[in-house]
């Protein structure tokens, strides 16, 4: 049986791709802006009118800086952004496709998606936590944090409000925070630059939301043979 065809909308170097690619699927990915190191078949162009033609699901990822804390704290102060909710829009363009679809995005979105599960770096083995949800258009079965996995202070950042160095349970993969040497082995992702990284979603997540769109999809197809 060939692999089905995944198309990752909004895809940045690929964190999520390589999750699919792993559980069964061929993945393209589609953003707007250049992504060299994007490991599979890559197209520059705007997520939201690129056509599903000729694919089996989408997964997406809207940019999430409208929905941090942060961003709503600066509203709050009187400060402006320009961030727009594109969660509401994507979701509009997967349903229209009528394709099994995944919408991936911070917890701080929680209000704006459907039921989504929540999945953590700790649930895989890894020394991140990084919690992300996904809204999901088909079955899939949570996969609990294990945060007690990681209980020794053993990582150093440097990301302090008086700039203080410290030591973390699990490694800081954003910003400026210390021991970006340590950020690889904690994602699961070797072919990224740091800021690549602190923007990425470690493949682990995609590899297990995959797993069972892959079981959704085989269950379609044997229902029409």
């Amino acid at each position: 049986m060939s692999r089905p065809r995944l198309l990752d909308l909004f895809c940045g170097a690929g964190g999520c791709s390589v999750g699919y690619h792993r559980a069964g699927f061929d993945v393209v990915g589609v953003d707007h802006r250049p992504q060299p190191n994007y490991p599979f078949e890559f197209h520059q162009a705007d997520a939201l009118t690129y056509p599903p033609t000729g694919f089996d699901a989408i997964h997406a990822s809207p940019p999430c800086q409208g929905y941090l804390n942060l961003t709503r704290a600066n509203e709050a102060m009187g400060r402006e952004h320009t961030h727009t909710d594109l969660i509401s829009a994507t979701r509009a363009l997967l349903v229209e496709a009528g394709l099994p679809y995944v919408i991936e995005n911070v917890p701080d979105a929680l209000r704006h998606l459907h039921d989504p599960i929540r999945l953590c770096g700790s649930s895989f083995g890894l020394a991140v936590r990084r919690h992300r949800l996904f809204e999901c258009s088909f079955p899939v079965m949570s996969s609990p944090c294990a945060h007690h996995l990681h209980n020794k202070e053993k990582f150093w950042t440097g990301w302090r409000p008086n700039g203080e160095a410290r030591l973390a349970k699990v490694v800081q993969v954003y910003g400026n925070a210390g021991g970006k040497h340590e950020w690889p082995a904690a994602m699961g992702i070797d072919w990224m630059t740091d800021d690549e990284l602190s923007e990425a979603i470690p493949p682990a997540y995609c590899e297990h939301v995959g797993s069972y769109l892959l079981a959704a999809i085989h269950h379609k197809r044997e229902e029409a043979a």
